[in-house]
């Protein structure tokens, strides 16, 4: 192999790729070194009730409405006001 990163934090053991191939080999034939129950454990009812736990979760609730201008009817009022006051716009 092309030793191209030196520096990468992963280091293998010397010749491990070389008897990589046999000894998967090794391990696909003696059933003796693989484990015979496969170790994960999932509760009993815990598909059934999977998808009522996520669409739960998932379902929006109801969210406040902020308005983003309350000042506006301010700022019409306003205008109208500098608007009647000015003598000059006739």
């Amino acid at each position: 192999m092309n030793k191209s990163n030196k520096n990468n934090g992963f280091k293998t053991p010397e010749d491990y790729f070389e008897g990589l191939k046999d000894k998967l080999l090794d391990l696909s034939e003696d059933d003796s070194l693989l484990p015979k129950e496969d170790g994960f454990v999932t509760p009993e009812g815990y598909f059934e009730t999977l998808k009522e736990k996520i669409t739960d979760k998932i379902t929006p609730e109801e969210t406040k409405v902020i308005q983003l201008n309350p000042y506006r009817k301010y700022y019409f009022a306003a205008a109208s006001i500098a608007a009647a006051s000015n003598p000059t716009i006739t």
